[in-house]
């Protein structure tokens, strides 16, 4: 993986929901194991796995007590090393999760920092003095709503927070918390994964002097952050001399993957500073993000990265936001649709990722809000970001068993043990449409570009004389266009009517010439 990560294609797994191997509720590292096979008839290239670190699992694994031990929920280093032989020898890539912006308030670094002001720990978090009227130090808000500091008795301080106040913030402005990321990375990286996932990766640094945001002038954000231009509190300078430290590592280790996540209004753009050489080989961005999807957004969007800067991994979900399926077209979606959403990544030139689920078209899952766990949900409802629902256990069954969270009735529906062997069925198309990128140097390594036609996408790569063309049809209505030259090479919903294609409701062509 290592060597040949360019137009890889990724497939995320969840491991608290993908697989449970003993019974126990939770899914777990034997569990992926178990399940590689699968997860290799998708072409995939690497894993990318979810924090399987020590946690309270007040955030699901994403707040660590311990970045360098394994949570029992999720198995022990045995079962990792087993998990990492086996899926080396089936030429897939594990690529973990690493989440080194804060810690667990359980966490002994945190326990320590909290007792005192004049210890070996006291300064390894962002503690700030109240104002003379006992409010938080400056305006900054955390991303889940309210202000980013908590007032601790113990220390008659604050601490900063960007998400749950139970997740204190680490200070990279101290060189010995740089080192020890630096050491952890080195242990993970020495243990033989393929790469990281870097968790929040603009929100390492702060601004020492702990200056108000400016007000953004917003008159319509879903959270309060928004009303700000967060330019104090993430994104700052200070990251670009770390992320080169963090790629030096990894050259020492062979130049294994590093992938960053993002998070700001600006996100595309910075995410491409973060890439240049010597950085991050890559960020992922997440397609239409923001709810539905349509060509012209999508063209918008792809015409924004240039690929001289950086190099993108483009997506249509994750862990933290809805099914891509109900998300992009709606809750009455057919499953037509998800296929058409695996095409439109094959298409893109980058690597791509696929998140447990995206393959077989799984909905958005309907949780009971006495059911939910994710903090943020059980707080804002349905008017939060709904994360539970796109966490539900992977349905490998029609006759699932719950785990932490209940399985969706729908999803059970779209079970892999209802689609596998079925030719039309939504994991066939995904399969096949996969493993034709695999195949096609031109997907991989070839030059884009991006056109529209109503909700017609269209892309065309092209690499040493070879022409691919993609059309496809992003909406709920038949449309018809012109048939690109070449032969039909793999479709969906298409009819070839003279010199025109006729493509139903999310139907999908792509068509190959050699010149």
């Amino acid at each position: 993986m290592s060597n040949h990560w360019k137009g890889a294609t990724l497939y995320q797994v969840y491991p608290l929901s993908f697989a449970d191997s003993n019974g126990d509720g939770w899914g777990d590292l034997a569990g992926v194991t178990a399940r590689l096979d699968y997860i290799k008839s998708l072409s995939a290239d690497a894993i990318w796995l979810s924090p399987i670190h020590q946690s309270p699992m007040k955030d699901w694994g994403y707040d660590s007590t311990n970045w360098r031990a394994i949570d029992l929920r999720c198995g022990n280093f045995e079962d990792f090393d087993d998990l990492l032989c086996e899926a080396h020898s089936r030429d897939l890539g594990i690529i973990v999760d690493q989440v080194y912006s804060y810690t667990s308030d359980d966490h002994p670094w945190f326990t320590a920092s909290r007792a005192a002001d004049n210890n070996q720990y006291s300064d390894w978090f962002v503690w700030a003095d109240a104002k003379p009227d006992g409010t938080p130090p400056n305006n900054w808000l955390s991303i889940f709503g309210g202000p980013a500091w908590e007032w601790d008795p113990r220390r008659r301080q604050y601490y900063m927070h960007h998400f749950y106040a139970t997740m204190p913030h680490l200070n990279f402005h101290n060189s010995d918390v740089q080192a020890e990321v630096l050491e952890t990375a080195d242990f993970w990286l020495s243990k033989g994964v393929d790469g990281f996932r870097l968790d929040v990766v603009n929100l390492y640094f702060h601004d020492a002097a702990l200056t108000d945001n400016p007000v953004s002038g917003s008159v319509d954000s879903r959270f309060p952050g928004g009303f700000q231009n967060q330019i104090k509190d993430r994104s700052r300078p200070d990251n670009l001399p770390f992320l080169e430290k963090l790629r030096g590592l990894s050259e020492q280790h062979g130049d294994r993957l590093l992938m960053a996540e993002v998070t700001t209004d600006d996100a595309l753009h910075l995410a491409q500073i973060y890439c240049a050489p010597g950085r991050l080989h890559t960020a992922y961005v997440v397609i239409s993000d923001d709810g539905l999807i349509n060509a012209a957004k999508v063209a918008k969007l792809l015409g924004q990265w240039d690929y001289d800067q950086g190099w993108p991994t483009w997506s249509i979900s994750n862990h933290d936001l809805p099914r891509a399926l109900t998300r992009c077209f709606g809750a009455e979606a057919p499953q037509e649709a998800a296929a058409v959403l695996i095409a439109m990544l094959i298409a893109l030139r980058g690597n791509i990722l696929i998140y447990q689920g995206d393959e077989l078209g799984l909905p958005q899952a309907l949780v009971p809000i006495a059911q939910r766990r994710d903090g943020e949900g059980v707080r804002f409802g349905d008017y939060g970001l709904q994360r539970d629902g796109a966490r539900t256990p992977f349905p490998w069954t029609a006759n699932q068993s719950d785990l932490w969270l209940p399985t969706d009735a729908a999803q059970k529906a779209q079970a892999v043990s209802q689609q596998d062997g079925d030719p039309t069925s939504t994991l066939s198309a995904a399969r096949k449409l996969l493993a034709f990128r695999a195949r096609q140097s031109v997907l991989r390594d070839g030059g884009q570009y991006v056109a529209t036609e109503g909700p017609i996408l269209k892309v065309i790569r092209d690499l040493d004389g070879v022409k691919l063309t993609a059309v496809l049809n992003l909406s709920s209505g038949s449309v018809s266009a012109d048939k690109p030259a070449g032969e039909i090479a793999i479709s969906g919903g298409c009819q070839i009517q003279g010199q025109s294609l006729h493509l139903e409701p999310y139907g999908y062509c792509f068509t190959l010439d050699a010149q």
